[in-house]
């Protein structure tokens, strides 16, 4: 049964949509012209240890084969891998809860626009800046699988059902041009978020120093990830 609930209020605002594509070009265009930045493309940090002087050696395996090599420094951003980093150097572990998400990939006759659901059944239409193409999730119909894992690393989700069907069903009711939409695609991916936060879809910034020179950073967005990096780049000014 769908949720009756009526919308009470809708607002309009003066938010950009990001063309990705281009996004990701300029990036790369900035790290390739700093001399003092070493991009690795398509390479795995595949295990790492703490040694006696606090540097962390890392294994590191890519296109040119497997390597080690010393840092005084680590940032862990990879998200639904923040535990990696307490695994290898045995630091506190944070329990995490790993939800197995789907968006859907739709076509839609109408022009870019971002639309969201707050304060109910969480519901979003995002522009990807390619005409009349958009992104659509749901706070519930979206989560597939979710598990809270003893050892706080990414589970394996093995075969996976796509709920494309009642994701539809219920953001029409919200979004009716939903009835006339073609789904293109699903699109899966891993959440990861603090186990026990009392909002479900609560997904903070959280910046956590390990101490030894080394950070983990939990969740991250593009309006916040500069600040997030002038935080942790202050404190390795006051290390160095």
């Amino acid at each position: 049964m769908l949720d009756r609930t009526k919308v009470s209020l809708c607002l309009r605002s003066d938010e950009a949509v990001y063309d990705f594509a281009r996004f990701r070009r300029l990036v790369a265009t900035r790290l390739a012209a700093s001399p003092s930045i070493d991009v690795r493309l398509r390479t795995e940090v595949v295990s790492g240890v703490l040694l006696p002087d606090t540097r962390k050696r890392l294994t590191l395996s890519g296109p040119d084969g497997t390597r080690e090599e010393s840092f005084d420094f680590l940032v862990n951003a990879t998200y639904a891998n923040r535990n990696l980093v307490t695994k290898w150097f045995g630091f506190a572990l944070v329990p995490l809860r790993f939800d197995l998400y789907e968006l859907l990939l739709v076509r839609l006759p109408i022009d870019q626009i971002c639309v969201t659901v707050l304060d109910g059944p969480f519901t979003s239409l995002v522009g990807t800046c390619e005409e009349g193409i958009f992104l659509l999730s749901h706070i519930h119909q979206s989560v597939l699988k979710s598990v809270v894992p003893d050892d706080g690393m990414q589970p394996r989700w093995g075969e996976i059902q796509s709920n494309r069907r009642n994701i539809l069903r219920h953001s029409s009711h919200y979004l009716p041009i939903l009835a006339k939409a073609e789904v293109l695609e699903s699109r899966f991916a891993t959440r990861a978020v603090n186990a026990y936060a009392k909002d479900f879809d609560a997904r903070p910034t959280v910046v956590s120093d390990h101490g030894f020179g080394c950070w983990s950073v939990l969740g991250g967005k593009i309006i916040t990830c500069v600040t997030n990096a002038l935080e942790i780049a202050r404190e390795i000014s006051g290390l160095a």
